[in-house]
């Protein structure tokens, strides 16, 4: 992944922390039936990779002391999003 999209996907956090939880775990649902398990694979890799990342939590506009918002489902739901908005990304070049 280049850092281009990281940076998107990382700015597409404050995106899902305005809309309900209700939301994100439609995403989630969505993205589960949509995308392949390999996909889901690496978006749960990736949300590890995020969480850790103090860079994406400025970007994200969150404290980075507070730890990730596990519970709000922020991090995998806007990952899940931005790839079932993009998936031309997921496919062979």
């Amino acid at each position: 992944m280049d850092s281009t999209t990281y940076e998107k996907i990382a700015r597409n956090v404050p995106r899902m922390n305005a809309v309900s939880l209700v939301t994100r775990e439609g995403i989630l649902a969505r993205a589960e039936k949509e995308l392949p398990e390999d996909v889901l694979k690496k978006i749960n890799e990736l949300k590890r990779t995020m969480e850790q990342d103090r860079e994406v939590y400025r970007l994200a506009e969150l404290d980075y002391s507070r730890g990730p918002p596990e519970g709000q489902k922020l991090f995998v739901s806007a990952i899940a999003d931005y790839y079932l908005r993009h998936k031309e990304l997921l496919e062979p070049q």
